[in-house]
């Protein structure tokens, strides 16, 4: 009926139950420009039930939410890999911008160096990534062996070693190179730094208890 769906009006949000009025009114004052206030208005959200949603619509929309050129937007992908992690569908569809090279949703995430355009992550963002699936392994029974052995693959051959956050201090980065730019990268990865990458590697506390706890998983008990 025409003249029905004319009269119908939904109700101003001031009459939603309070989590949901609280949210509606953030949102209303929230001009949602780029990444970064996406982050911010996530951060202020109470619930998890509407960060949960917030997760799934960021997951479908990434392409309405503009990128910035700073690196907290990589320490928020962290904290929606972590907050997913109760999730299997929401972390796997986080963690599969890590691994698709194609995928420009990562953009807003994961920053480009500087000289060669392309794009990386810090260790400690890998290194989540790959727990999320051991613990979908062990504690879930899911066979993740492709994308558990792609990241195992990265940690090798696509490390390279830059500034860390603090004066003199080192960290290690994961080049993530689509296929036009892995000949490049095969230039810039000499022997030499490869090694001096793997060496910091070797003595990051997660990397040796995730190396572990998958090197246990063929052994007889």
């Amino acid at each position: 009926d025409l003249n029905k769906s004319q009269r119908f009006n939904l109700p101003t949000w001031k009459d939603y139950p309070k989590p949901l009025k609280i949210i509606c009114e953030k949102l209303y004052h929230n001009d949602m420009e780029n990444i970064h206030d996406f982050a911010d208005f996530y951060d202020q959200t109470p619930s998890l039930g509407f960060k949960r949603l917030l997760r799934r619509w960021l997951l479908d929309y990434t392409h309405l939410v503009s990128a910035t050129p700073s690196t907290a937007n990589e320490k928020f992908y962290r904290q929606l890999l972590y907050d997913s992690q109760g999730d299997e569908v929401i972390f796997n569809n986080f963690a599969s911008l890590l691994l698709n090279p194609t995928d420009n949703r990562r953009t807003c995430f994961l920053p480009k160096q500087d000289l060669y355009q392309i794009q990386s992550a810090s260790i400690d963002t890998v290194l989540l990534v790959l727990q999320g699936y051991v613990h979908q392994r062990e504690k879930m029974g899911k066979n993740h062996n492709g994308p558990i052995i792609r990241l195992l693959s990265m940690l090798k051959k696509d490390c390279v070693v830059g500034p860390g956050d603090q004066p003199k201090s080192k960290c290690v980065r994961i080049m993530l190179p689509t296929d036009d730019q892995r000949d490049l990268l095969e230039m810039i990865m000499t022997p030499q730094k490869r090694k001096k990458s793997l060496a910091l590697v070797s003595h990051h506390s997660e990397a040796i208890k995730l190396l572990d706890s998958i090197s246990r998983w063929n052994r007889p008990t």
